[in-house]
């Protein structure tokens, strides 16, 4: 009778061990993935500030030191700002709780981790897949991290003194990788209006801040604060050339390529203006408009004191700054003197690497211009219409303890 009993019972106790094993692998598995994703998210967000590239890079690196069923785990990527398939980039939406794809990036990274045929981490094996005719099984997990960079670090210094220092209205977008500090005391100082926005980690205001600007922002915000000074407002611009000015010959239609040098200013309404490698000094106001376009070929730009800055139609202004410009850094802009104002109209568009120095310039953006630039140390900020600003760097001067960046995992 035992014998007996045995007999029937012993099915079920294989099966019962069986199960228990390949749960054991199933939960083993979850639990790599899951790990694996954490990892790869904090290690891409940690590397927000020095682009997509970097930051695949030390996503792999991650993928690589966690193991799965079938060995290190692999990832899928996609070349580009917004990622694609086990790695994405975007924004991180607190109130819903949601990740968003963003196809200009952004500091949230959402990694997923798969064990699965058809890709190359392979799918979790059973252990006695073939008495049960069972197969291999799927896994998917996924993580989100944001990057939270040192709350010290700066990309935007408003040095203005006065009233409506930082203006946003209509459907405008500012959108910044480091703090943005302001250096007003005025409770006017910051005016966010309509469905603007200010995407910053940080908002630093000497002054107060009214609640209805403040629910524009997007970042901690902190009023009353300690706001660096210029670090750059003892240091000597260029020597300007001892030639006269010389006048650009332009016939806005071809190519004109400018030699470094004095120039008496620029007007263009089309074609294309190349400032070759240097420092070009102008004595008078820079115009663009219709479909101009200026390139800086490792150039900056000295413009002199109380001189304008406007581009109107779809001009552009492009290009790389000198990056030989002792105690300057990547500068394109220098402006110091007069107070003045530099204008981005219409669509026009400003798309340059390096920072700008104009504590006299308070920079106007309207319409459905765009600006990009490194960082920047200006009187004052107006953005209005549909108009976007990005500040995609930060100003090293102003790190008080520099540090790696960092990440928290939310979700």
């Amino acid at each position: 009778m035992a014998s007996v009993k045995l007999i029937v019972a012993l099915p079920a106790v294989l099966m019962l061990s069986w199960l228990s094993v390949e749960i054991g692998f199933a939960l083993r598995a979850y639990a790599q993935a899951k790990t694996a994703a954490d990892a790869i998210a904090l290690a891409a967000a940690a590397r927000y500030q020095d682009g997509p590239e970097l930051a695949r890079t030390d996503a792999l690196t991650a993928a690589f030191a966690n193991k799965g069923p079938n060995g290190p785990v692999a990832l899928v990527v996609v070349e580009g700002p917004q990622g694609g398939g086990d790695l994405q980039f975007g924004d991180w939406d607190e109130a819903t709780r949601q990740f968003l794809p963003n196809e200009e990036g952004g500091p949230a990274v959402r990694a997923r981790v798969r064990f699965a045929a058809d890709h190359p981490n392979g799918p979790v094996g059973l252990v006695l897949a073939g008495l049960f005719t069972s197969g291999p099984f799927s896994i998917e997990r996924s993580s989100v991290a944001v990057h939270r960079p040192a709350r010290h670090t700066t990309s935007v210094l408003l040095v203005d003194q006065n009233p409506e220092v930082l203006e946003l209205a209509g459907t405008a977008e500012v959108r910044s990788a480091g703090g943005v500090s302001i250096a007003s005391t005025s409770a006017t100082a910051v005016a966010v209006s309509g469905t603007s926005t200010l995407i910053a980690p940080i908002v630093r205001i000497a002054g107060d801040l009214n609640t209805k600007s403040e629910a524009g922002i997007e970042g901690r915000v902190e009023t009353g604060a300690t706001v660096p000074l210029d670090p750059q407002a003892g240091l000597a611009l260029p020597p300007w050339g001892a030639n006269p000015p010389q006048i650009i010959v332009h016939d806005d239609v071809g190519e004109t390529l400018v030699a470094p040098g004095v120039h008496a200013g620029l007007t263009a309404s089309g074609g294309r203006v190349v400032l070759l490698p240097g420092v070009h000094q102008f004595a008078g106001a820079i115009a663009l408009s219709g479909t101009a376009v200026l390139v800086l070929d490792e150039a900056t730009i000295h413009l002199g004191d109380g001189l304008g800055l406007e581009l109107r139609g779809s001009s552009r202004l492009v290009g790389d700054p000198v990056t030989t410009l002792a105690e300057w850094g990547r500068c394109w802009m220098l402006q110091r003197g007069a107070r003045t104002e530099w204008h981005l109209l219409e669509s026009a568009r400003l798309d340059v690497a390096g920072r700008c120095y104009g504590p006299r310039a308070r920079l106007v953006v309207e319409g459905a211009a765009e600006a990009r630039v490194d960082a920047a140390i200006l009187l004052g900020l107006q953005v209005e219409g549909t108009a976007s600003v990005r500040f995609e760097r930060r100003l090293p001067e102003l790190d008080l303890e520099p540090e790696p960046g960092r990440a928290r995992l939310v979700r």
